[in-house]
């Protein structure tokens, strides 16, 4: 039981500390991980994700640009 209850407090934590309402988390995928798909997920309470894996260091900042644009949700790194 202590188990357990350690890992909800871990998980209660990490909603608070992204703001996050419901525990959804928008996956990241070629063609659908665009900076206004993170943001809808922000926006609509679970946690936005930018997949940057094959993107050059411009095309990241301007992605987080516009995804700041659209939601003032923490965005994690």
């Amino acid at each position: 039981m202590i188990a357990t209850q350690n890992a909800a407090d871990k998980t209660q934590k990490f909603l608070d500390d992204f703001k996050v309402s419901k525990p959804v988390i928008g996956l990241p995928g070629l063609g659908w991980d665009t900076p206004e798909m993170a943001a809808a997920v922000s926006n609509a309470g679970g946690l936005g994700v930018l997949h940057i894996g094959f993107k050059t260091e411009e095309e990241i900042e301007r992605d987080v640009a516009k995804v700041r644009s659209l939601t003032d949700k923490p965005l994690p790194y």
